[in-house]
Parts: C-alpha cells; sequence; structure tokens
C-alpha cells in the first residue's frame, strides 16, 4: 500500500488541476458585488493544490542539519508552477464572456500557495527537530 501512495497523489493532483480549471471556466450565475467568500474558497483551493503538488512529486531531501532550508527550495519550482497555473486561469476567465479577470483572486490563489509553503516549511522544522 505505501508504494502505491505517490501514484495516489499524482492521480489526486492532477485530478484537483482539471477540476480546477473547468470549475473556474464554466458559465456561472453571478449576482451581486464580489463575495468575500469567493476569496475564501480561492486560497483553499490554492491551499490545497500546493499540498499536493508537494505530496504528488516529493524531491530528495538531504538528512543534513539544512533540511527546512532544502524543503522549501526544492518545491519552489512546484509553487511557481501553481503560481503560472492560477494566472492562466484568470486571464481565460477574462477571455470569457461570461467571467472575469481578478486581481484579487490572483491574491487570494497566491495567497493559498504561501499558505501550504508556510505550512510545509512548519512540518519540516517539526520533523527535523523530533529526529
Amino acid at each position: 500500500m505505501k508504494n502505491s501512495l505517490p501514484l495516489l497523489f499524482k492521480f489526486t493532483f492532477i485530478t484537483a488541476l482539471v477540476f480546477t480549471a473547468v470549475v473556474c471556466l464554466i458559465p456561472i450565475n453571478h449576482q451581486g458585488p464580489v463575495n468575500h467568500f469567493d476569496k475564501i474558497v480561492h486560497t483553499a483551493t490554492y491551499l490545497v493544490l500546493g499540498l499536493l503538488a508537494w505530496l504528488a512529486y516529493p524531491a530528495t531531501i538531504q538528512a543534513d542539519s539544512h533540511v527546512q532550508k532544502h524543503t522549501l527550495h526544492a518545491f519552489k519550482y512546484h509553487f511557481i508552477l501553481l503560481f503560472i497555473y492560477g494566472a492562466l486561469i484568470e486571464i481565460a476567465q477574462g477571455m470569457t464572456e461570461y467571467r472575469s479577470f481578478s486581481w484579487l483572486d490572483m491574491l487570494a490563489n497566491t495567497s493559498g500557495i504561501a499558505l501550504s509553503a508556510l505550512m510545509i516549511q512548519v512540518k519540516s522544522r517539526f520533523v527535523s527537530s523530533t529526529d
């Protein structure tokens, strides 16, 4: 079962990416002003995507005194790619007649990515300090 976990994480991550793109690009009935709950959803979505990216595509990390530094360094490309993914979705939304580009959505997406990086950093410090 342990050997199947990386495959499960990859499948889940890719499924989440596709699901996110589809949900973000389908027509919606938008009524009223900007809903702040929407920003929470954006933040939570990109938080989960960041953690899934970390679980799905782990990098080899040397077991030394610099584990915390190497952890985020190893995964920085995951976070950069998620930022680009979010930007491309926002651009695609701006090209539709039923959605629009939003800088606030980009900020919420980036906040979720940053929170996932923070969680990974805290986890790596906790794990390295208890070894």
